[in-house]
């Protein structure tokens, strides 16, 4: 049986009928079965728009078999295999709030390289909106770093405005915090077994990351790249008690200057982890006190090879996320994993 009207019903033999109420109630049994004579009227669309239906979901409806109606209506697989589809952002735009805090909660993995080269993503990033970008998308690009060419990197969506209101200079742009799959080649935090100066003082952050910046902007283009503020270590006190404990003295103090334009920078313990297991003290995390969203739902690590972290750790030592999925912490002049991160517009 099929609903026509408000008024009228057809039964399976072509024979229009007066509807009456409680006789159509007491035949549909379940949903299932009303969606079918829903579909099965002309005015089905008409009929779908009254109860609030929307368009996709009403597209979806239409097209599903017969078969499919009991998984279109509450199984998983089928809605799986929507939100799994080319239509998926669309889906998810239209359940969730057009803001970087609900974009936050989904971890997803699409390709948006595309929608990065046609200037759709700029655009939604710019608005704050963040249309069809979720933590753990990516876009793929090619990055030159001082001569070493890393080919096809999957630049992954770490955070949506992750820095915004922050900075002793307020970040008021929309933005997403961007860094590579894998580490991007390797270096030493210092020449030697010290982290005097801070993280500011450290070879890492006045040669290496320099270079990563160059790379960075020319693969993006300075108009995409965010250069803002953040709070860096520039002092250590070797007599100090370390609060990674058990790593030797030495710890991070206060020093004038530590606010200092960021381009690119390494990520420290709070962003990777959430907490700072090796940092020596609080200042190694400042203003990026918190999770990223990818971290949160996704792996923080690369199985390839460990990466540093810009925490102090100790006199000698810098924190770093290890390979097998351990926080820990090496001696500055070790060779490690550089993996860089950005706010990208």
């Amino acid at each position: 049986m099929a609903i026509i009207t408000n008024e009228t019903i057809q039964d399976e033999s072509g024979v229009q009928q007066t509807a009456h109420p409680r006789t159509e109630v007491d035949a549909i049994v379940d949903v299932t079965d009303l969606t079918k004579a829903i579909l099965k009227s002309p005015d089905a669309t008409t009929i779908f728009t009254k109860l609030g239906v929307t368009s996709y979901v009403q597209g979806l409806l239409q097209q599903a078999s017969s078969g499919d109606f009991q998984s279109a209506l509450g199984i998983s697989e089928f809605v799986k295999s929507a939100l799994a589809g080319a239509d998926a952002g669309d889906v998810l735009n239209d359940i969730l709030p057009k803001t970087a805090q609900a974009h936050n909660g989904m971890y997803r993995g699409k390709d948006l390289t595309a929608y990065y080269n046609n200037g759709g993503f700029s655009k939604a990033v710019a608005a704050g909106t963040f249309d069809d970008i979720f933590p753990g998308d990516y876009i793929t690009k090619t990055v030159t770093v001082d001569g070493t060419t890393y080919t096809d990197v999957k630049w992954i969506v770490g955070d949506l405005d992750y820095h915004l209101h922050r900075g002793d200079t307020e970040t008021t742009a929309h933005h997403v915090v961007l860094y590579p799959e894998t580490n991007l080649g390797s270096a030493r935090m210092n020449a030697t077994d010290t982290t005097s100066g801070g993280y500011q003082g450290s070879e890492m952050w006045k040669t290496t990351i320099p270079k990563y910046t160059t790379g960075i902007v020319n693969a993006f283009g300075s108009d995409h790249v965010l250069k803002h503020r953040e709070r860096l270590t520039k002092a250590v006190d070797t007599n100090a008690y370390s609060a990674a404990g058990g790593v030797g003295n030495g710890a991070s103090v206060y020093a004038d200057g530590e606010w200092t334009d960021v381009t690119v920078n390494l990520f420290n313990e709070a962003m990777m982890y959430g907490h700072a297991p090796f940092a020596s003290s609080g200042r190694d995390v400042y203003d990026c006190n918190k999770q990223l969203a990818s971290f949160r739902y996704g792996q923080n690590f690369t199985r390839s090879a460990w990466c540093w972290l810009r925490d102090v750790a100790s006199a000698i030592y810098f924190a770093n996320a290890r390979s097998s999925g351990e926080a820990d912490y090496s001696n500055a002049s070790d060779v490690g994993g550089v993996r860089p991160y950005f706010l990208l517009r």
